[in-house]
């Protein structure tokens, strides 16, 4: 049948009582059109009138239902982009943000080729796979609590054709032989639980909470790899955390009380909030 595509979305933004002109909401319907359609947004405006089968049309009503209840577009459209890389990504598994890509500059001061670099709390594997990519000669293992994140992890090393990276399931770095790694670097659950409660729907409806908060601080699972760290962690090696952004003066407190790491510091994001913090292992 012929449909058109712009009063198409022009619908759905009068459902979601959003109507206007690019509107936030409208670049993301035009996106889910788009990438069901395979054409570029543009295409959506420059050829309106479009014959659709009723397997597309109906999958562009769900999708924009979908949208429109608030769910986030990457699940909706299956992937989003981290650095230079594209990772599938659905519900189970954290949708990485944009102030997690920093993180890997901050890695690149410590990382040599011969470095063995654990990210923890993997998820899609977004951090483990960035730095596998970027710094092909290291290696590179990333570990998950949650077996459904994981499986995100192991399609996108296979979809980013990237070698030189594991994944799999372990409790942060329980089980690892002393002296393992050169670099931990982790993005483990902080949210607190008084945060958690006042996160919007679109977040606390959709995506995971045990990704998100590990406990009533926000700090527990932090502490917990922190202590874990003093044994797998090589002499001279260091551990990164990305970091709440109030928790830049409790974390700090947390690794110079384990008394095994020197040039504590916290590091701010591109928006000069707390975000990182790295410990050198003496």
């Amino acid at each position: 049948m012929t449909v058109n595509l712009r009063k198409i979305i022009e619908s759905a933004l009068a459902k979601s009582n959003m109507p206007g002109e690019m509107h936030p909401l409208q670049l993301e319907l035009e996106t889910v059109i788009s990438s069901l359609l395979q054409i570029s947004r543009i295409d959506i405006y420059l050829e309106e009138e479009r014959v659709l089968t009723d397997i597309q049309l109906k999958e562009i009503e769900t999708k924009i239902s979908r949208l429109i209840n608030g769910e986030p577009l990457c699940y909706i459209i299956g992937h989003t982009q981290f650095r230079d890389i594209i990772l599938k990504t659905g519900p189970g598994a954290l949708i990485p943000r944009p102030e997690t890509e920093q993180i890997i500059d901050v890695a690149a001061r410590y990382i040599k080729n011969t470095s063995f670099v654990i990210d923890i709390g993997t998820g899609t594997g977004a951090i483990a796979l960035s730095i596998a990519k970027e710094f092909p000669q290291t290696k590179v293992i990333g570990v998950d609590v949650s077996s459904e994140a994981l499986s995100y992890a192991i399609k996108n090393k296979e979809f980013n054709k990237i070698e030189n990276v594991i994944f799999k399931i372990n409790d942060l770095c329980s089980g690892f032989p002393s002296d393992s790694f050169d670099i931990i670097i982790a993005n483990l659950p902080y949210i607190s639980e008084e945060e958690y409660n006042d996160l919007p729907s679109s977040v606390s409806c959709f995506e995971p909470k045990l990704a998100l908060t590990p406990g009533k601080t926000g700090l527990e699972l932090i502490e917990k790899l922190v202590e874990q760290s003093k044994s797998v962690l090589k002499s001279n090696g260091c551990i990164i955390l990305e970091i709440g952004y109030k928790q830049g003066k409790s974390v700090k407190e947390i690794l110079n009380n384990a008394n095994c790491f020197k040039k504590v510091e916290v590091l701010t994001d591109y928006k000069s909030l707390d975000r990182f913090a790295i410990g050198e292992k003496r």
